[in-house]
């Protein structure tokens, strides 16, 4: 005879090794994208062709989950389960009665019950039979009632685990039997794993029965055709689905607060392991599930009507290395009682890159009209019923900001309506659809357009990188930081249309910036203040845009300022001469003093109303190679260049 509970009621543990592995070899490439240059690839995906470092997560943002109290199955008149599933077995009682409830036989198999009506008439007995099956009959959530009703076991005779088989309910009270039902269990099943693309607003479905209905209205697709594997678009939801009936007890038996961490206990990566684990892998370690629920980019909702699991991807919130194919592999074990000499399934994805179109087709201006129903329109590979985020804001009037949201067709075109009555004409803008961004422009402004690109988690920012810069007649992108004490903008750095990034003082908090765009008004590649190097305009406005720079992952706070830049307050760069003293040339870039005005100052917005002399604004002769260094700032902005590399994340406005 097998080994009984032990007296106080403790499991042994099971011996289910439930591995969900995703294994792909890394020599698979990142999927090629193509179409309008600027707008192809949201932030970070260029990278997926290498293999960075695994990120750390930065703090948890909490488990997304509705339901914090135990699961409760959909109650079914088909009282046949697999084992290992939750069965729901629906009990009739004389209303608010108390009454003993006998599983099994003597036999066999047996339990006894003291069951408690909440005063309907009905009661709905839930039996875990994974718990069941693994000698804890009377073990804490072996048996439940959904609702209000309440169940106790109060003993059960010492026999053999729950077996597949047929096993009778009967209902007593004061001794006569009330009611008689019976429980098949059948032998573990587990079925397959299919993997579907869905609209990005599945992935905060509330329950099981938003997924079936997403599934009847066509708001999931099966993936589409890969040059390797089967693709889902960067920004839909992933929807993993697990048929594997067997496995929804496991998860129920976990003692942890919601579905999403139940599941979760399954892929502990600390001591102690549990016997039934869960992972994603794929080129240079691939997905990493654990971090990525904790920073919020994975769900689990399970369908006890299907016997099914559900595992929610957001896949622009995915932790670890996105490239190359994800294939899912579960696997029993065969030394598990729900094995049966050895279980396998398996599935592939591949996340391709999204991309973004703007028409008419051939162009990446969005052109505007001055009235309340300027349109955007434009093409793209989300699913069709996708929505799509669309923002205008203006680059001369930090105020102004239109927001709305467009839906994907059936053809994958989209259109935008915004109200844009009050915009001035000529007019700039930045028209971001999704993560993408495009110039966007009311009548003949200027030919200006700057894209501020993403990197990752990084402690210190020095650059930030310029995705694209176009200027008329060449010039500088200057960033600036605000003092509001003194109201005074600083240069802390720029770059020229031949530069990748935007070199900065070096910074560890977080806060906003303010780029401008400025002619080179002399001609020698070095910006030399507001004064000489004026500032492009539309009308009398100034062509800039604030930046929100988040540092280690840390966004700042409040709004930005709303300061509009004058070139009164702006403090000039000084034109440095090297110098061989080294009593007076700094060596340390990380902890040197630059001067501005006649304040030195380490990153700090302070300033001074002094001025150094300027070249004459009407010279084209450039300045010798002291004044040149890195465009921008000469030696000053060459020695700020020399700290060590950094990430930025750049904060949406408002």
């Amino acid at each position: 005879m097998p080994s009984l509970p032990s007296p106080d009621g403790s499991t042994s543990r099971a011996a289910v090794a439930i591995a969900v592995l995703a294994v792909l070899a890394a020599s698979f490439p990142a999927a090629a994208v193509t179409g309008v240059e600027s707008a192809t690839t949201s932030g970070g995906t260029a990278d997926r062709k290498i293999c960075p470092q695994s990120l750390e997560p930065t703090g948890a943002r909490g488990l997304p989950e509705n339901a914090t109290s135990p699961p409760t199955p959909n109650e079914s008149a088909d009282l046949s389960v697999a084992l290992g599933d939750i069965a729901t077995v629906p009990l009739s009682v004389p209303a608010g009665a108390n009454v003993t409830v006998r599983v099994g036989s003597d036999d066999g198999y047996s339990a006894r019950l003291s069951v408690r009506d909440d005063g309907d008439g009905r009661v709905r007995l839930l039996v875990n039979t994974y718990l069941a099956g693994n000698r804890t009959t009377v073990a804490p959530g072996t048996y439940r009632a959904a609702g209000d009703d309440a169940v106790t076991v109060t003993g059960g005779t010492p026999a053999p685990p729950l077996e597949p088989g047929t096993y009778p309910m009967t209902v007593h009270r004061n001794g006569t039997v009330v009611g008689e039902r019976e429980l098949t269990v059948t032998g573990p099943s587990f079925e397959s794993i299919t993997a579907r693309r869905a609209v990005p607003r599945l992935f905060d479905a509330p329950n099981a029965s938003a997924i079936r209905a997403a599934n009847r209205s066509e708001l999931t697709a099966s993936l589409q055709s890969g040059e390797h594997e089967p693709e889902v678009v960067e920004g839909e939801t992933l929807l993993l689905r697990i048929d594997a009936p067997s496995l929804l007890g496991a998860i129920a038996a976990q003692s942890r607060n919601t579905t999403t961490e139940r599941f979760l206990a399954l892929h502990e990566e600390t001591e102690p392991e549990t016997d039934e684990t869960f992972e994603i892998s794929g080129p240079c370690g691939g997905i990493l599930f654990h971090e990525t629920v904790t920073e919020g980019g994975a769900r689990i909702l399970l369908d006890y009507r299907a016997g099914a699991a559900y595992i929610l991807l957001d896949t622009t919130n995915l932790e670890g290395t996105e490239a190359g194919g994800q294939t899912v592999y579960v696997e029993v074990s065969p030394e598990s009682r729900l094995g049966d000499a050895g279980r396998e399934l398996t599935t592939s994805f591949r996340i391709a890159a999204r991309q973004t179109a703007i028409r008419p087709a051939g162009t990446d201006t969005v052109r505007l009209t001055a009235d309340d129903r300027a349109t955007i329109s434009g093409e793209t590979n989300l699913l069709a019923d996708s929505r799509v985020p669309v923002r205008v804001e203006s680059r001369v009037d930090s105020t102004f900001e239109r927001r709305t949201t467009a839906t994907v067709t059936d053809n994958g075109t989209f259109t935008a309506t915004v109200d844009l009555s009050t915009a001035s004409a000529p007019e700039l803008f930045a028209v971001h659809v999704g993560p993408h961004q495009f110039p966007g422009e009311i009548g003949e402004p200027p030919a200006i357009y700057w894209k501020l690109s993403e990197y990752g988690h990084r402690q210190r920012v020095t650059d930030l990188n310029i995705g694209q810069l176009t200027l008329p007649e060449g010039g500088f992108l200057v960033a600036y930081e605000y003092d509001s004490s003194t109201d005074r903008f600083r240069p802390v750095g720029s770059t020229t249309p031949s530069d990748d990034d935007l070199v900065v003082d070096s910074r560890t908090e977080p806060g906003y910036l303010l780029v401008v765009a400025h002619r080179d008004a002399n001609g020698n590649r070095a910006f030399d203040g507001p004064a000489t190097d004026s500032p492009y305009r539309v009308g009398d406005r100034v062509v800039s845009d604030w930046v929100g720079v988040t540092v280690d992952g840390v966004e700042p706070t409040g709004d930005e300022p709303w300061a509009t830049f004058d070139a009164d307050r702006a403090v000039t760069p000084p034109t440095e001469t090297p110098t061989d003293d080294p009593d007076t040339a700094p060596t340390d870039p990380d902890t040197a003093d630059f001067t501005v005005g006649s304040t030195a100052t380490t990153g700090t917005a302070e300033s001074t109303g002094t001025t150094p002399t300027t070249p004459d604004a009407s010279s084209t002769t450039p300045s010798d190679g002291t004044d040149v260094g890195i465009p921008g700032f000469g030696p000053l902005v060459a020695a700020v260049a020399l700290l060590g590399a950094t990430a930025l994340r750049l904060g949406t406005r408002r």
